[in-house]
């Protein structure tokens, strides 16, 4: 323990320029420099290099006396033994515990929403899209009634009488026939009901125009396709004869 030369009047003690006010316990966490006087134990403590060092508490000196007469010189004494050795440092006190973790802050107030973003350019128009299959050509319509009789007119004057023409060919119109034959996606050849007119023949398969000799070829009252129509395939035949 050393010592620290202070003054002390009724409630502190003065070192130097420091004013000490007495304590009787030390402070848990003392930093670097911290400095207090223990009344208790008449003993002013510092840290310094992480060490708690005490200092012994010396009062103030008192008024210097007169000076007494010159006694006469004494005989030289021997010397004295040296000093004893250092007392070994005191061990560091033990770490005070950590305080507890403060509450956690009020959460901060949400931030305004930002403005919206302009609107991206317009992408690419995408492809057409495959074209579907053509539909069956529907049934032909009723004919609707006879219009009423408009007026005579005056009779004009009789024209001369022309030749007489050829005679034209009677035509039928054959419409939503099946061809006969096995539709089970091996037979490949159909026939027709009857003989068409050369070119009149429109054959769908499932509701798709078959093209001539690309899908199917035709001689007479037979239809040879290039690939069997699967199981299930409707085949309809329009033509004339």
């Amino acid at each position: 323990m050393t010592s620290a030369n202070e003054q002390r009047d009724s409630n502190h003690f003065i070192v130097g320029a420091l004013q000490l006010d007495p304590v009787t316990s030390d402070p848990i966490y003392p930093a670097e420099g911290d400095m207090w006087y223990r009344s208790d134990l008449n003993v002013i403590k510092m840290v310094r290099q992480g060490i708690i060092t005490t200092f012994e508490a010396i009062g103030p000196s008192g008024p210097s006396g007169a000076t007494g007469p010159t006694g006469p010189i004494g005989a030289t004494g021997a010397t004295g033994p040296a000093g004893g050795p250092t007392g070994p440092t005191g061990p560091t006190g033990a770490t005070g515990t950590t305080g507890a973790t403060g509450p956690t802050g009020a959460t901060g107030a949400v931030g305004t929403t930002g403005a919206t973003g302009p609107t991206g350019p317009q992408g690419e128009t995408g492809p057409q899209g495959v074209q579907g299959l053509q539909g069956v050509p529907g049934m032909a319509g009723s004919t609707g009634p006879t219009g009423p009789t408009g007026a005579m007119g005056a009779t004009g004057a009789t024209g001369a009488t022309g030749s007489t023409g050829p005679t034209g060919p009677d035509v039928t119109f054959v419409t939503n026939e099946i061809p006969g034959g096995s539709i089970d996606g091996s037979s490949q050849d159909f026939t027709l009901a009857n003989t068409p007119i050369t070119g009149s023949v429109m054959l769908y398969k499932n509701g798709l125009l078959q093209q001539i000799t690309v899908d199917y070829t035709i001689s007479g009252l037979n239809i040879h396709f290039a690939t069997a129509p699967l199981s299930g395939s409707v085949l309809l035949a329009f033509y004339r004869m």
